[in-house]
C-alpha cells in the first residue's frame, strides 16, 4: 500500500550539514520540520543547543 504524504514526511531526516551554516538557516529547518512533521533534524554539534530550544514541545 502506497504511503501518504504525511506518512512519507514522517520518514524524513531534514538534514543541513555545511560548516558555514547560520542560525537563521537553523531555524528555518526546525521550522519546516515541525511544519511537515519530519523524522529527525540533522545538524551540526555547534547547532544542537539552539536546535533543542527551538523543537522544544514539538
Amino acid at each position: 500500500m502506497p504511503l501518504t504524504v504525511e506518512e512519507l514526511a514522517q520518514t524524513i531526516d531534514h538534514t543541513v550539514l555545511k560548516p558555514e551554516t547560520t542560525r537563521s538557516k537553523i531555524k528555518q529547518l526546525c521550522e519546516e520540520a515541525i511544519d511537515y512533521n519530519f523524522a529527525a533534524v540533522c545538524i551540526n554539534a555547534v547547532h544542537v543547543e539552539y536546535a533543542v530550544e527551538l523543537l522544544k514541545g514539538s
